[in-house]
C-alpha cells in the first residue's frame, strides 16, 4: 500500500479536477479508515467517489463502480468530464490565454489542429 504524503495521488488528482474542470464540484476527504479519496458531482450527477488503488485511479461508487481511470491525474480528470459531460478547460496558450473548445458557434469545426494547439487534447 501506498504512503499517504501530504499532496498524494488523491489530492494531485483533486487540484486536477479544480484546475481542468471547475464546474464540477470536487472535494477532497477521509474514508473511515482515513484513507483518501475524490468525492465529484455534476450537476444532477453523483455523488460520485474515486479513490488511487495502488496502481491507478479508480472509480468507487455510481455507474462507474471499480472501472479503471488513467493513472495520471490530469487525464484522469479529463476521463473523469468526459464521462460526467463535462467540459474540459483548454490550457493556456504562451500568449495566456485559453484556447476556444470544441465547434465554433455556429457549429462548424474549425479544420485541422495542431497537437500542441488542439484544445480537445488532455489538460496539462
Amino acid at each position: 500500500m501506498e504512503s499517504i504524503e501530504m499532496f498524494g495521488r488523491d489530492a494531485q488528482l483533486h487540484a486536477a479536477l479544480r484546475r481542468c474542470v471547475p464546474q464540477l464540484a470536487a472535494s477532497l476527504e477521509h474514508d473511515h479508515r482515513d484513507l483518501p479519496r475524490v468525492r465529484v458531482a455534476y450537476r444532477n450527477l453523483g455523488p460520485w467517489l474515486v479513490s488511487w488503488d495502488g496502481s491507478s485511479y479508480r472509480w468507487r461508487s455510481g455507474p462507474h463502480t471499480d472501472h479503471l481511470l488513467p493513472a495520471d491525474a490530469e487525464q484522469a480528470a479529463a476521463a473523469i468530464a468526459e464521462t460526467i459531460g463535462a467540459a474540459v478547460m483548454p490550457s493556456p496558450t504562451e500568449g495566456g490565454r485559453p484556447e476556444p473548445c470544441g465547434p465554433g458557434p455556429d457549429g462548424a469545426d474549425p479544420g485541422p489542429r495542431s497537437p500542441a494547439t488542439d484544445p480537445r487534447r488532455r489538460c496539462t
